[in-house]
């Protein structure tokens, strides 16, 4: 039955402000409630990102994802046509990107 399947609640918050002028930080907190129809529990998660922008081309980034669980399910195996199940894990990482294109003049 496709409605067991889907879950009944999902909602998110989104939040992407300036704290300074070269500093920003991004958050979204989620919650998907559980698939009965697929035995796959319910999830809040939480991603953020603190973003420095150093220079005009370059930014650096901290960035979280799935902060509030170490893992969860979010689908399984059985559920579709030649997937995979989907267990999203925690990660935490730094990203640095450096712009190489032509400066745009405001």
């Amino acid at each position: 039955e496709l409605e067991n399947e889907m879950p009944r609640h999902q909602w998110a918050l989104r939040s992407n402000c300036d704290l300074r002028r070269n500093l920003g930080l991004d958050v979204n907190l989620r919650y998907i409630s559980q698939l009965a129809g697929l035995d796959v529990d319910g999830y809040a998660g939480l991603d953020a990102r603190l973003q420095w922008q150093v220079r005009p081309e370059w930014q650096l980034s901290l960035v979280g994802r799935s902060l509030l669980q170490d893992d969860h399910l979010e689908f399984r195996k059985e559920a579709f046509i030649n997937t995979q199940s989907n267990r999203v894990q925690r990660d935490v990482y730094l990203s640095s990107t450096w712009n190489f294109g032509p400066k745009l003049k405001h």
